[in-house]
């Protein structure tokens, strides 16, 4: 998640602009040796095709607790039915 953008940015999935230091997920690529960075709307639409992703995020990182709960919870937002 970041805030920190003080560029407008595309919608990775959808192509909708977000505004400047609007929230968005931050999603870093590397491909050869090129990173790329790719945002996405803090939405379950755009985030529905991440999920797996997000859940493996649980798994890899040493989260806090409180991250954890965040993190189940949008994993159990996106797999339920739109």
């Amino acid at each position: 998640m970041s805030r920190g953008v003080k560029t407008s940015t595309a919608c990775h999935r959808c192509g909708v602009v977000i505004p400047p230091l609007f929230l968005r997920i931050e999603r870093t690529t590397s491909t050869s040796g090129v990173s790329t960075v790719e945002y996405f709307h803090a939405n379950t639409t755009c985030l529905r095709s991440l999920r797996r992703e997000i859940a493996d995020t649980i798994l890899s990182r040493e989260l806090t607790e409180q991250e954890k709960r965040v993190t189940s919870g949008v994993i159990v937002r996106l797999s339920s039915p739109a």
